[in-house]
């Protein structure tokens, strides 16, 4: 009988993966000629705040509001010139925590997010588009774009999607998105940003 329902339990597992996330660190990326970086700092809250906020109890003994203030997520991008860095633009993202990815194009016009950093959320913001001053172009659910149900992705036990085969701009204009499926069956896609669609 035990044997029946550890085979039982092996089964159902097959297409869940457990969550272990750790949580989100400051994350850097580059385009691909390295001539622009993106910084993104993931959400701050009072339990995770930077050493510029205070631990310290009041003298009255009430509560640092400064402990339970939240940092947005947020994102700066620099043009890197040389030795130095220049800075672009800083702006919030859409995203709560952390992107999971970011990919910026070769001339720092644009920027894309792939997912939310745990989301729980079934391939909400899954691609989200920036413009030059990082402002919300388009922003995606996985639904919208995926060449495959949703039902057909591998998913974590808190129903996260495992969707990304990879990311990339062809040009500054047009980004290439791999899909992949539970069954390891891979279909490509392209963005066009100029016309704001898939082609």
């Amino acid at each position: 009988m035990k044997r029946v329902l550890l085979i039982i339990l092996l089964l159902s597992s097959v297409d869940t993966f457990a969550d272990q996330w750790r949580s989100p660190k400051i994350a850097r990326y580059f385009s691909e000629n390295k001539h622009f970086m993106l910084i993104v700092h993931p959400l701050e809250t009072g339990e995770n705040k930077s050493s510029s906020y205070s631990d310290k109890p009041l003298k009255n003994g009430g509560s640092n509001c400064r402990d339970t203030a939240m940092t947005p997520c947020h994102a700066t991008l620099y043009r890197i010139d040389r030795n130095d860095t220049i800075k672009i633009w800083k702006q919030r993202l859409i995203n709560l925590e952390s992107p999971g990815l970011a990919i910026v194009a070769n001339d720092g016009m644009s920027i894309i997010t792939f997912d939310t950093w745990y989301s729980k959320r079934c391939g909400i913001d899954a691609m989200i588009i920036y413009g030059k001053y990082g402002q919300l172009i388009r922003r995606y659910n996985l639904e919208d774009f995926s060449p495959f149900s949703q039902d057909e992705y591998e998913r974590s036990m808190s129903n996260y999607i495992f969707w990304r085969g990879g990311a990339k701009y062809i040009n500054n204009h047009v980004v290439e998105i791999c899909f992949k499926n539970g069954k390891g069956i891979k279909i490509t896609r392209r963005y066009n940003l100029k016309k704001k669609n898939f082609e």
